[in-house]
C-alpha cells in the first residue's frame, strides 16, 4: 500500500530515506511500510478522498472552535483543521481513532506541512498528539486545546496569534 501512496498517488515518503526517522511519528502510511497506520488528512485531502467542505480554514489571528469527526469515519461532518502559517506551510489537525486498518490511540493528531522539504526531508512533521480533554499543545504560535472528545468526534479551541 506504502508503495502504491507514490506510484498511483505520487505521495511523498514522509521518513528519513537514510535514517528512517518517521517525521509523522507512525501516524500515516507513508512514514514508513510497517502498515500500521492509514493515510493522514492532508493525504486524503490531495486526491479528493476529504472533500473541501470538510476542511476548516484558519487564516487570520484569534480564538476559534472546531468540530471534527473521526478521519476514519464516513461522514460529511469536517474531518481536518488547517491553519496557514506561511504561503508554503499550514498546521493540520485530525481526529484518529482505531480501526482495523489503523491501530492508534484515539488522538488528536497535529502536524505541520511544509512544502519546502522534498520527499524524505520531512515535508510533514507531527508536533503532538491530544488524548485527554483539556490538553493543550503550544506550537508555531498556535495553541491547540482539546475540549470535548467522544466516539462521534472532538471540539477543538485553536487560538492563532500569528
Amino acid at each position: 500500500a506504502h508503495e502504491l501512496g507514490h506510484a498511483w498517488l505520487g505521495f511523498d515518503d514522509l521518513y528519513d530515506t537514510g535514517t528512517s526517522e518517521k517525521y509523522l511519528g507512525g501516524w500515516d502510511l507513508m512514514d514508513g511500510a510497517g502498515g500500521i497506520s492509514e493515510l493522514s488528512s492532508w493525504l486524503r485531502w490531495l486526491p479528493g478522498w476529504i472533500e473541501d467542505t470538510q476542511v476548516r480554514c484558519i487564516t487570520e489571528p484569534g480564538e476559534t472552535r472546531h468540530f471534527v469527526s473521526p478521519l476514519n469515519f464516513s461522514s460529511v461532518q469536517p474531518k481536518m483543521v488547517v491553519v496557514k502559517l506561511s504561503k508554503v506551510s499550514a498546521l493540520v489537525v485530525e481526529l484518529r481513532v482505531p480501526t482495523k486498518f489503523d491501530f492508534n490511540k484515539e488522538s488528536v493528531v497535529v502536524y505541520v506541512v511544509d512544502t519546502r522539504y522534498l520527499s524524505g526531508n520531512g515535508p510533514i512533521r507531527l508536533r503532538g498528539v491530544l488524548e485527554a480533554e483539556g490538553e493543550s499543545l503550544s506550537t508555531d504560535g498556535l495553541v491547540i486545546s482539546l475540549e470535548k472528545f467522544d466516539p462521534a468526534g472532538a471540539l477543538l479551541s485553536v487560538v492563532n496569534s500569528n
